[in-house]
């Protein structure tokens, strides 16, 4: 048998045997001592940061809200302790944290996530700031239309900072626009998006005016999108918590990173889906620029490379494209103008 298959299963009993020892005593011990005793249980099974998730865990079993505070004296239930218990086993496994607790903060938002949404991440919050620098107030786009819209934390992200912008979801799955349209009414935007099941763009219309239920929109002044980017037969090297707990298809880019790129870029020039002075904002994985960059310039759809925006991490995460065009919008995005180390002549 494979050694490491060995210490994984290992690994795994032992964690049972501690949580079977640390949560079965009678009677049931306070907040303080059960983090503790889950604090060290995470850390010897590699979770990080231990204290945190250990904290985070107890507040979702105790419901409390983030502005409440642990009790640190506070005993626990028997039906709390054995819900905390299964929920400790749950991570120990690898399941992310945030697909236990079903929530995920993101800009200003908790959202629901489920297994059929990716988790958001902070890096994708390049997109909403480099929007908000491309409509500064009181400008904003009429519409906002979101391209694998998954949890809809993007969107309604943006429409939650647009107060008079209206939004337009698409996701492939039945599964993960469910979870869209929960979070569009937990937010109270059920009046201003509208979700469309749809491969891409397949069952967008683009027409001189809108019609909801027929699915037809003008051009759109923003478009964004959180593309699958990843290289396929780089998926199964990812940590555990997004490999084999996050949707594959929300994460494969295809042999080299890039398909999904080359699908929007050819869908989205053939629909005329910008309109004139319009952008296009697209999240990329580290290294990506010049090849979509290429790829855009490839398919002749009058989108001109616009600059980028980078993340924390200082890798360039957001790439913004507009739409040949006049517009009122003069803004540009001051963290790049171009491929690295290409340099442009001035002009005398």
């Amino acid at each position: 048998m494979n050694g490491c298959l060995v210490r994984n299963r290992c690994s795994l009993l032992f964690s049972k045997l501690i949580i079977s020892r640390s949560f079965s005593t009678v009677p049931t011990p306070n907040t303080r001592k059960v983090l503790q005793s889950a604090t060290k249980t995470l850390r010897e099974n590699g979770v990080t940061p231990p204290s945190q998730e250990a904290q985070l865990l107890l507040c979702h079993t105790l419901n409390l809200k983030r502005n409440e505070t642990l009790d640190p004296n506070y005993k626990l239930q028997e039906s709390e302790y054995e819900r905390f218990s299964e929920l400790l086993a749950r991570r120990i496994k690898g399941e992310p944290l945030n697909y236990i607790t079903g929530q995920k903060e993101f800009w200003t938002l908790d959202f629901e996530v489920s297994r059929s949404t990716l988790i958001p991440r902070p890096d994708t919050e390049t997109l909403i700031i480099s929007a908000k620098e491309l409509f500064p107030t009181p400008e904003f786009p009429e519409y906002i239309l979101d391209l694998g819209v998954g949890s809809a934390c993007i969107l309604l992200s943006l429409l939650d900072e647009f107060k008079k912008s209206k939004g337009v979801g698409i996701d492939v799955s039945s599964d993960t626009l469910s979870v869209a349209k929960r979070n569009a009414k937990r937010f109270n935007f059920e009046d201003r998006v509208h979700f469309i099941e749809s491969d891409w763009l397949s069952k967008l219309e683009i027409g001189s005016t809108v019609n909801v239920e027929s699915n037809i929109y003008k051009p759109f002044p923003l478009v964004v999108s959180n593309p699958p980017y990843i290289k396929k037969q780089d998926i199964d090297f990812l940590q555990r918590e997004i490999a084999d707990w996050e949707p594959r298809r929300a994460l494969d880019g295809g042999k080299d990173g890039l398909d999904c790129y080359r699908t929007l870029a050819r869908q989205i020039a053939e629909k005329g889906v910008i309109a004139k002075g319009g952008y296009l904002l697209l999240e990329i994985g580290k290294d990506q620029e010049k090849d979509i960059i290429k790829i855009f310039e490839d398919t002749r759809s009058g989108l001109l490379f616009h600059g980028w925006k980078k993340d924390i991490q200082e890798n360039i995460r957001c790439l913004i494209f507009k739409k040949s065009g006049e517009k009122k919008n003069s803004c540009i995005i001051k963290e790049g103008h171009g491929p690295k180390n290409k340099k442009k002549k001035k002009k005398k």
